[in-house]
């Protein structure tokens, strides 16, 4: 695990696969370790060196699970930066990770706008009610496995996903016409 890395030495290459996660990750409601757990043997039978960036904080625990565990996939901890790095890391990225909440009544705000990149999303979730899901099925690049499920079965999903990198290239104003500023605008304006 390397930590803080300045995004400028960690520009995509043909010979790289890079997944970003912005935010923070806790040990026990905000897990990836199931998602790295899969790169990781993915990692082993590919070419291509995946590496996986993470804008924002990381819990001891998850630090101390992880130490020594990764061979074939490259984890960097940048910390939080200013905005204008997320941005750049998340324009430049192949593939944008969201992990899902052990608690079913928080959505992040950063789904929207990893969707307004028109990137390809993998999210792990660890409950069926997470509220991320009925989204990312209407946003047509996205991958939802859940952590509890096979691994065998989510790492030939997240294989294929891999693979394909589709992104999205449908407005996110006509897939969710209700989550965008000019509904908000025109709600405001109306009262």
């Amino acid at each position: 695990i390397e930590k803080k890395l300045p995004i400028k030495e960690n520009k995509k290459q043909d010979s790289f696969i890079h997944c970003v996660y912005g935010g923070n990750l806790f040990f026990d409601i905000r897990n990836p370790t199931s998602v790295l757990d899969i790169l990781e043997d993915i990692g082993r039978k590919k070419t291509e060196k995946i590496i996986f960036d993470i804008y924002g904080a990381v819990d001891g625990k998850l630090n101390t699970a992880w130490k020594g565990r990764y061979s074939n996939l490259q984890i960097i901890q940048h910390g939080w930066v200013k905005e204008e790095e997320l941005n750049q890391a998340l324009s430049t990225a192949d593939i944008l990770v969201n992990i899902g909440n052990t608690q079913s009544h928080l959505i992040p705000s950063k789904l929207f706008k990893y969707m307004s990149m028109g990137k390809p999303i993998l999210h792990q979730y660890v409950t069926n009610v997470d509220p991320c899901i009925p989204y990312l099925e209407k946003y047509n690049a996205a991958l939802c496995v859940c952590a509890d499920d096979s691994i065998e079965e989510n790492a030939k999903k997240i294989e294929n996903f891999l693979e394909k990198k589709e992104s999205n290239n449908t407005s996110l104003e006509l897939l969710f016409p209700r989550c965008t500023p000019g509904y908000v605008a025109n709600l405001i304006k109306e009262k």
